[in-house]
């Protein structure tokens, strides 16, 4: 059995959201309990902040945990999340720094990505000079299964944004979520 190792490189997700009758001041303020809240400590999360131009850059992880034929594996995955505030909406910017498996090698996002197809499986493990006897169907194997993690990492950051934007928005009490146990 062959598990693909996943580490991520530069993947990028920005929007600006609109949250109606918040202040900029308001907004910068709920985020930052956002961040002490939803990830173990503020301290170690924001790497910077500031204020007057009421934007947080934190740094952050979260574990996802999927299956490989049946077998349980877990993918560790490092973000950047930047947020800048103005009266009414705020900025994100989420930058997948890395994903790291305990058995894995460095990937960018561009060559996980590139392995969700046969023929990327198939270039990779010729470029990485891996000379192991793989069948077609484990090469297609491997593909799947980095479709499917393509996935998780796109659910995962989408779920963190829009726990964001919810208590921007005062949609939810602002209690850990049981997602949150990892970040």
């Amino acid at each position: 059995m062959f598990i693909t190792p996943v580490f991520c490189s530069a993947q990028e997700y920005s929007e600006v959201v609109q949250i109606p009758g918040k202040t900029a001041d308001q907004s910068y303020t709920i985020a930052r309990e956002w961040y002490a809240i939803t990830f173990k400590s503020a301290q170690d999360v924001i790497q910077m902040e500031d204020p007057v131009k009421k934007e947080i850059i934190g740094k952050g992880y979260s574990i996802i945990d999927y299956k490989v034929k049946k077998i349980p594996a877990s993918l560790n995955m490092y973000f950047t999340l930047k947020t800048l505030f103005k009266d009414n909406r705020y900025k994100y910017s989420i930058t997948v720094g890395y994903l790291k498996t305990n058995v894995s090698k460095p990937f960018s996002y561009a060559e996980l990505k590139s392995m969700t197809t046969f023929e990327g499986v198939t270039e990779y493990y010729k470029a990485m000079k891996i000379n192991v006897m793989t069948s077609k169907r484990m090469k297609q194997n491997v593909a799947d299964q980095d479709k499917i993690l393509i996935s998780l990492i796109d659910e995962r950051l989408q779920s963190l944004v829009d726990d964001l934007t919810a208590n921007l928005k005062n949609e939810i009490e602002r209690n850990p979520r049981k997602q949150r146990r990892n970040m």
